[in-house]
């Protein structure tokens, strides 16, 4: 999707695009070797290469960095490390990269991180500039795009996890190669930030700022959760419609 200059990957991160980059790569070997436009379309299941779907999916992974090229296309060094990291940690620093190197997201991740405005659609339309009506008619997408491509990269006050572990300081993590993320600026340690944890129900725990009113934290998280069931239920009946008709073609 292209709103303005600005591109946004139309495959997720963590559920689409890592898997695609992985089969073309176990396909070819190496980054060194490329693939053409009409073996990669079948290999991705589709007849030609000149369907929209596909175009939107390399396009994708061409956005998150992962693959690169026009008529032929290579898996980039990029790709190949996230697929194969040196350990967990080093996959976790390649998946913040792929995924802020979304300009888009990269914006709103400097100013918002994951605690979004209402008004999402006033922030699109300044960055971008498109109409308002533009604006608002994919705020709804842009936010859960986003939210589902950053889940992974949340702070550990992040009121979407319920039983998240800390990442450490981004900050140093991002320091070895900051020229990969257009108009990088740095981000401040969560170390400072006093958490506090509220328990309920026995097993679970909602982790919040300390000095944040509990009214508002609360709030928040029921946007996310909103938004995080939505998208549940929208993946779910997808299965479920994939499961039909693959029983109706062995039919």
């Amino acid at each position: 999707m292209r709103i303005g200059s600005y591109e946004i990957p139309e495959i997720r991160f963590n559920s689409g695009a890592f898997n695609d980059i992985k089969k073309i790569y176990d396909n070819v070997k190496s980054v060194d070797r490329q693939i053409h436009a009409n073996d990669l379309a079948l290999l991705l299941g589709y007849k030609t290469p000149t369907s929209g779907g596909f175009y939107r999916r390399i396009n994708s992974l061409i956005s998150y960095g992962l693959l690169e090229g026009r008529g032929k296309f290579r898996v980039t060094k990029n790709g190949e490390d996230i697929i194969y990291p040196r350990d967990e940690e080093h996959r976790k620093q390649l998946f913040r990269e792929s995924v802020l190197r979304v300009s888009l997201w990269n914006e709103f991740y400097k100013k918002f991180r994951r605690d979004l405005p209402e008004n999402l659609w006033l922030e699109i339309k300044d960055l971008t500039g498109v109409s308002s009506a533009e604006a608002q008619s994919v705020e709804k997408e842009v936010r859960r795009w986003y939210l589902n491509d950053t889940e992974q990269i949340a702070e550990e006050h992040s009121l979407l996890y319920l039983s998240e572990k800390p990442h450490g300081n981004i900050d140093s993590e991002f320091s070895e190669d900051t020229r990969m993320i257009p108009k990088y600026q740095s981000i401040p340690p969560i170390d400072s930030i006093e958490i506090e944890e509220i328990p309920f129900a026995g097993k679970y725990a909602i982790k919040k700022p300390a000095n944040e009113d509990i009214r508002k934290s609360w709030e928040r998280l029921k946007r996310y959760m909103d938004i995080y069931l939505e998208d549940f239920t929208e993946e779910s009946s997808s299965v479920t419609w994939d499961n039909k008709t693959s029983e109706a073609s062995l039919e």
